[in-house]
């Protein structure tokens, strides 16, 4: 049906700009938003979802497990480069979404 590798880990969709978990349930392909189990999209069968596999980047461990640090990491890496590679931008979007940053008051 899908490749295994698919079946674990949260996912970014180039083509659709969202963060996925990619669910197979009852033969059905569905990309689920990791905190919320919103179905936001089924695929009418494998053959759709094969020929779409190349627009799913895996969102990196470090920021799923720790998206403050892999927050921060980011930032600190901005501030030194200009253009950050593929995996750490979609890390940052998935960490964007998972931390609150708060102003320290002085």
């Amino acid at each position: 049906m899908i490749d295994d590798r698919y079946r674990s880990g949260i996912w970014y969709d180039l083509s659709a700009g969202q963060i996925c978990e990619i669910n197979v349930e009852d033969g059905d392909i569905q990309l689920v938003h990791p905190n919320t189990d919103e179905v936001f999209y089924t695929f009418d069968d494998a053959d759709e979802f094969h020929n779409a596999q190349d627009e799913f980047r895996k969102i990196p461990e470090d920021a799923v497990n720790n998206p403050d640090v892999f927050y921060q990491e980011v930032v600190d890496y901005m501030f030194r480069k200009t253009e950050l590679p593929v995996d750490d931008s979609i890390g940052f979007k998935y960490a964007d979404e998972n931390t609150e940053v708060i102003q320290k008051k002085e």
